[in-house]
Parts: structure tokens; sequence; C-alpha cells
């Protein structure tokens, strides 16, 4: 069987108006001679796509339709769901509609589904093919035995988004496309998180919905993991001319003060580029409001086509990897007594040489940039969040995974021997365990705070140049509960526990676990 389908890939959709598809004059006669009375089906698609138009059926394809009266009853006790195949000059139904002198309503959509009754089911994530169902739905009325043949345009139930990627002028490697997601972000303002709970389902991306049969109205259908659509492509860019990635969404509407595209909300688009993850945010629609304020919004209507322009450069928009790093055990056992594996990376990064991301204390999103500490998480914050719903390290890595206690990281330095390095040409620290020689390498990383991006260093006295980090512990400060402790390195081998800055700000985190 055959389907009408939008094809996502490369190329973008066949160009040209919709013809008609009727059946010819020779079948006409046959049928008026054996029945005039039998309800007869043409069909057009609505071009609503600016350049691109809808695509024509195939022989072979499947719509439904349904026939009612015009008060909305059943037409003929057997007139609801009845298959329409595409013989590719007219469509024959698998059983008859007799017509008489009352007017009927005609409904159709496409794709034909054997158990639909009021709805059919929408599906948006193919796993192995670029193509997507184009779902249709149109209507007819006036249909009678004056008037037999319903002529029925199809509209487009969803919205399409084309993605015109070309390689930015100094990115490097080969440049093969094999996944485009797009996906909805956290949604958070100055903190704090839009509705009641910190999902991804709050911009309205949604993976599967629900179509009227009779009124084309769509529901979307949404699960705490039910957050992107995803499809699999295969196209090389390249700088000289866009290449085209087309992708099938559910009508989107959203408007409010409170997206911020730039830090975790919003939408954003994932391509997977010869092999590695890369985000892109997708612009939001900027208006200004009353007193200063700004609504950002994002409006994607049924039938429509939005083209967005990405100039893809590696170097700025790699995903940081938040699958877990390797376990090593340094010889020592954690404060809970049991042995205490420390992972090869820091949390967000891609490799050991990677200070990964820069979270605040106690934000298991680690998303958050307010300044204001009782968000991380109140203002009567934990002893200890290590293990719990406010370690990001458990959030983000799953498992066992944790952030250390400070009396953990204390006893990393006091069971280590301590070297500053120069490894794969990134500063840092290597720790080689004094009871069984294993050897951890921390990077050298910055702080954040609020979006500034802040390195220690600065030249002593001496006239050297002095280097240092701080790693959150897991662990208050219990004289100065504005702070939580850090571990504090620098370049001349010096480590220790320190009161660090405040809750708010942004460190990096080397997490451990229990169970390798």
């Amino acid at each position: 069987m055959k389907s009408i389908k939008t094809i996502i890939g490369v190329t973008l959709l066949m160009l040209g108006a919709i013809g008609f598809a009727s059946c010819s004059q020779e079948d006409d006669d046959v049928v008026i001679q054996e029945k005039g009375n039998l309800l007869k089906i043409r069909t057009s698609v609505a071009d609503s796509r600016g350049v691109i138009t809808g695509t024509t059926f195939q022989q072979g394809d499947e719509i439904g339709i349904c026939v009612t009266t015009v008060d909305g009853h059943d037409y003929t006790g057997n007139s609801q769901n009845i298959r329409a195949t595409y013989t590719g000059s007219d469509w024959r139904l698998e059983r008859d509609v007799e017509l008489r002198e009352d007017e009927a309503i005609v409904y159709a959509y496409y794709p034909y589904n054997a158990n639909a009754t009021d709805s059919i089911d929408i599906y948006l994530n193919p796993t192995t093919t670029p193509e997507q169902i184009d779902y249709l739905q149109g209507s007819c009325q006036g249909v009678s035995i004056n008037n037999t043949t319903a002529n029925i345009r199809f509209n487009h139930a969803l919205t399409r988004l084309t993605f015109a990627v070309t390689k930015g002028l100094n990115d490097v490697g080969e440049g093969v496309i094999s996944r485009v997601r797009i996906e909805n972000k956290l949604m958070y303002y100055m903190g704090q998180y839009v509705g009641e709970q910190p999902t991804k389902r709050d911009t309205k991306i949604a993976t599967s919905g629900k179509m009227s049969i009779k009124t084309g109205e769509k529901r979307k259908i949404t699960s705490e993991e039910d957050y992107f659509v995803e499809i699999p492509v295969n196209c090389t860019i390249n700088t000289s001319k866009a290449q085209n990635i087309d992708i099938l969404l559910l009508p989107v509407f959203y408007s409010s003060l409170q997206i911020n595209v730039w830090h975790g909300g919003g939408i954003g688009v994932i391509l997977t580029i010869d092999g590695k993850e890369y985000e892109f945010p997708l612009s939001a629609n900027v208006n200004h409001g009353s007193e200063g304020s700004v609504i950002s919004t994002y409006s994607w209507e049924a039938g429509q086509q939005y083209t967005y322009p990405i100039v893809v450069s590696r170097t700025e928009n790699l995903v940081p990897d938040t699958s877990a790093g390797e376990a090593v055990y340094m010889g020592f056992d954690g404060e809970n007594g049991k042995p205490l594996y420390w992972s090869t990376c820091n949390l967000g990064a891609s490799s050991p040489e990677d200070y990964g991301g820069l979270y605040g204390w106690a934000d298991p999103t680690g998303e958050k940039i307010s300044e204001n500490l009782d968000e991380y998480p109140s203002a009567t914050p934990p002893a200890d969040i290590s293990g719990t719903e406010y370690d990001v390290a458990r959030a983000m890595w799953g498992g066992n995974w944790r952030i250390p206690t400070s009396g953990e990281l204390s006893d990393l330095d006091r069971n280590c021997t301590v070297e500053w390095i120069t490894q794969n040409g990134v500063k840092g620290c290597l720790f080689t365990s004094n009871i069984n020689g294993n050897t951890l390498f921390f990077p050298y990383s910055p702080s954040r705070n609020g979006t500034e991006i802040r390195w220690s260093e600065w030249d002593t006295v001496s006239g050297t140049f002095h280097q240092s980090s701080l790693y959150w512990s897991s662990t208050l400060n219990k004289d100065e509960p504005e702070h939580a402790s850090c571990f504090y390195f620098d370049n001349d081998g010096n480590c220790w526990i320190a009161r660090g800055g405040e809750r708010c700000d942004g460190y990096s985190i080397r997490p451990v676990t229990n169970q390798p």
C-alpha cells in the first residue's frame, strides 16, 4: 500500500498545483447505468504552504469517508468510516452510499484507520525512514441524489518547519547530518519555572495527537517524556548552498513573558553531524509589551511552512555529553562506609579535559542563572544534597551517581599526591592515589556569576601567574548557609575545602558513585 507522505530529507516536496483526481467519462457512464444515486468522490489538496504545494494521491492510497445528515446523524445507518481506495483515476468505496433528495455532508480524512470513530491518531516520530505522514482532513456539503459527486478539498493538519543548513566558513569536518530533532526546552524566567513542575512539555511540542474526522481539530497528547519530534536524514552540508531539511509538527502557538531562549527556554533544533549532536536555538518572535516587558511567541499554523536558516559552527554548538564517565576507585571509601568510585569526567563534559557545565548548588536542572539564593533550593537549604532530589549529578546521569560530600573531597586531597600539569593541552590538577596508584585529572575551570563567566587568575606579588578553580561539594556551609562548601585547588598544588561563592554561583562538579 502506498501512502501520501511528506518526504523529509534534502529535497523539498513536489512543486506545482494539485490537480483533481476524477473518474474518466467512460467509467462515469458505467456507474450511472448501474445506479445513478451512488456517492462518488473527487479530491484535491489545498495549496497552503507558500512555495511548497501539497502532494497528489498515489494509486493504492486509502482515505476514510463519513456521511452524515445535515443535523449530524448517520446518513444511511452504515455510512461511517468507509474505506475509499484510489485506483490512479478515481476513488472506489468499499461499500456503496445511496443518496436521497435530502442533503448529506461528506467528511474525509487521510490516512485511513479501520478503528477510527470520531478521530484518528497522529504520530510524528518515524524510526527508520525520513518520511512523515502528511495528515489530511476535508469535507463537502450539499451532496444528494441531485449532486452525487462530493468534491472534497483536503487541508493539511500539520505545520512544516524547514531548516536551511549551511556550514560556517571556519567549520571543520565532513558535515554529514544523520538526524534532526526539534524539542521543548525547560521553561523558566529569572530562575522561576513556568508552571508548577519543571517539565519539557511547556512549549507544546508533542510527538502524538488526535485529529477530529469531522472538524479537523487537533488535540496534542503529551507525557513527561514526550517533548520532541525527530527523524533520520542523510545529507551533507557545505558552505556554498543551503541543504533544506523538513520536519512536520502539530501546530504550535505559545506566547509568554517567560520564554528565555538564550538560557534554556523555548524550542531548539538538534542536528546529529558526523556522529555528534549540536544544538541551535530557534528564535521566537519578540514583541514589546507594557512597562518594558518582552513577549516571546512561537506561532506555527497548520498548512504553513516556516523556514529557519542554520549556519553550523561546531565549536559553538556542541551539546554537552550527559552520559556518565568511567568510574575509578582511588583506594578509599566514601563517608557512607562503602567503596567510593570517581568519574573520570566532570558533569556535562565530553572528555577528562573538558570542564563541563557550571551549575548552581542544589539546581537539579542545571539550567538556573538566577542570583536569588532562595532558589538554590530555598531560604532554608538542606545540610547535604548528595543523592537527593536537588543533586544535579543524580538528575543528569541517573543510577547512583551523585555530588561528592566535602569530606569525600577532602579525603581525595589527603590520600593523593597533587600535581599541576598540562594534559592534552589543558591545565589542571592530577591526583595520584597514594593507596593504589590510580589517577584523576581535574581540569582548570572557570566559575559563573549570573551569565558572566570568570576565570580565577592573576599575577601575585612575586610576579608569578596564579590560577585556581572551585568545584562544588554537596555539603552546606553550616556557619554561613548562603554558601556551600567547595573544593579548591590551584597551580601551586594547594588543595582544601573552601567556603567558595554563594549557592547561586556556577561551578564544575566531579560526580562519584558507590556502585560503578
